[in-house]
């Protein structure tokens, strides 16, 4: 093989320029922008939600352990208090929530609007 190799940053570039002076346009008829809101807004909702998973129980976890082959779960002690995510994960979790809230929101006023015609 030769040595040359595509940097696909170009065409980026290229669409930008393309973009910029006017001999193209990226506006997206109205059904095709409901499905990227939508989508948007799955995906905000779904950032959302990621700092609340994997945290177990809110009362703590079951302790796992084998004995013999046996599987034996343990359940938390009774002094476990339940555990709350750090400020800053809470912050990003409710800034991603209020995105998802507004993109619903656009989403679903398109969606009216083109119901509407």
């Amino acid at each position: 093989m030769g040595g040359t190799t595509f940097d696909w940053r170009w065409i980026i570039v290229i669409f930008v320029v393309l973009i910029f002076f006017g001999q193209l346009s990226l506006a997206p008829s109205p059904g095709l922008g409901v499905i990227i809101l939508a989508l948007g807004t799955y995906w905000a909702i779904q950032a959302g939600l990621e700092p609340w998973r994997g945290r177990g129980p809110l009362l703590g976890s079951k302790k796992v352990t084998y004995w013999r082959g046996q599987r034996i779960e343990l359940g938390p002690t009774r002094r476990t208090r339940p555990r709350l995510l750090p400020v800053t994960s809470l912050l990003v979790s409710v800034l991603y929530f209020v995105m998802g809230a507004g993109l619903l929101f656009a989403t679903l006023r398109l969606l009216l609007r083109l119901i509407a015609r």
